[in-house]
């Protein structure tokens, strides 16, 4: 597939041109993340209002530092959430439009997104809903939203108990990576990220693949250069399934390897109001056992397996959940992993749609409403 790409070093930072047919803009490679959204703000919003969306865990860590890295050269309106999913409400969007509304903010304000995943899609939501749209820059601050969630415009709240049930699909004009977000964070917030990171290396990015080969955690983790060129490399080939489909006909569902048994099983998991699996480690579960549902139904190559487990060994992700720590037995959660499943949001009205992998690099879409299949794919990650 032909792919648009520019790039080029500024400052210690890189600026890669990425196009993705409906819309094009520049991904911002940077030793600082702060400096390079300061410097962004400076040049393309002077004059103007900026309303940051940020969360209570991120705001105090690097809101002083961005605040003064801009100046007083537009108008900044802070909005922070609670940490945590159940934030992604239709009352916290409300509650942000209005204060929108209160401000006048025109149509060529800016919102930006300073956090996580959940911050990347209220922040994309409410860009996508004022006067029809206004602009938008994504600036993640964990590795999952670096590596995944910040790029291809997808945009949701959750609706009741439906998680991602609301949504639109909004660009960004700019992406802003820094290395220092990674370095600030937790070993197991990378490692989560490195569940979607790996299932580039399935879907045929040979560079994401060598790189996990050649290189372990903490190799990676303080080398913040090599960790941004993974992070970079793994949203370019996630650019190249985008691009012509941005609204998920055909090759973009090929990005949901894994998700679909993973989520259910992260949603399943969540004991005593606290999340037992990350969504990079539902992911990496979910990849395992889809890998087995490949190889023992559609003769898929057993080296994905070995590979699989290799990496999941090397960045610290599980291979198996022990369904004792939320309270029930094997039987159980697998048998409410099967209920959950068919609330994911890529099923058709007549099956659910499995990214099956056969080899590196070659996948289809296999429609099923198999329950074998699916209760056997389970009976390889859950004990």
């Amino acid at each position: 597939m032909s792919f648009h790409l520019a790039c080029r070093w500024v400052f210690r930072m890189r600026e890669i041109t990425v196009e993705l047919g409906v819309t094009t803009y520049p991904l911002l490679v940077a030793d600082s993340g702060v400096k390079a959204t300061g410097d962004l703000i400076k040049e393309k919003y002077s004059g103007k209002r900026v309303l940051i969306i940020s969360d209570s865990i991120v705001w105090p860590q690097f809101g002083s530092e961005l605040l003064s890295s801009v100046g007083g050269i537009c108008t900044i309106e802070i909005y922070q959430l609670p940490g945590g999913k159940q934030n992604k409400t239709v009352a916290t969007t409300l509650e942000i439009l209005a204060r929108m509304e209160k401000s006048n903010f025109s149509r060529d304000s800016l919102v930006l997104g300073l956090g996580g995943g959940v911050v990347g899609d209220v922040a994309g939501f409410v860009a996508s809903l004022w006067y029809r749209g206004c602009d938008l820059v994504h600036v993640p601050t964990t590795m999952l939203s670096m590596v995944d969630s910040c790029l291809g415009g997808k945009t949701a709240i959750n609706f009741r108990h439906t998680i991602n049930a609301l949504g639109t699909y909004h660009h960004p004009k700019a992406i802003v990576i820094g290395a220092n977000f990674v370095s600030s964070l937790p070993d197991r917030e990378i490692s989560s990220g490195f569940g979607e990171i790996i299932k580039y290396a399935f879907l045929g990015s040979d560079e994401v693949h060598k790189t996990l080969d050649n290189f372990d955690f903490n190799t990676l983790k303080m080398d913040s250069k090599k960790m941004s060129g993974l992070i970079a490399e793994s949203l370019l080939c996630k650019a190249r399934f985008v691009k012509g489909d941005v609204y998920e006909g055909g090759q973009r569902l090929a990005l949901n390897f894994g998700h679909t048994l993973g989520h259910a099983l992260e949603m399943a998991t969540v004991f005593e109001g606290q999340e037992l699996l990350r969504h990079g480690e539902g992911v990496a579960l979910g990849m395992r056992a889809i890998i087995e549902i490949s190889i023992a139904y559609y003769n898929a190559n057993e080296k994905l397996l070995e590979s699989l487990d290799i990496w999941c060994d090397k960045f610290g992700l599980p291979k198996i959940f022990d369904s004792s720590r939320c309270g029930m037995t094997d039987s159980e959660l697998t048998e409410l992993c099967m209920r959950l499943i068919w609330k994911d949001k890529k099923r058709e009205y007549n099956g659910l749609r499995l990214v099956i992998v056969s080899d590196f690099g070659k996948w289809h879409i296999e429609k099923t409403n198999d329950l074998e299949v699916l209760a056997y794919g389970y009976s390889k990650i859950i004990r």
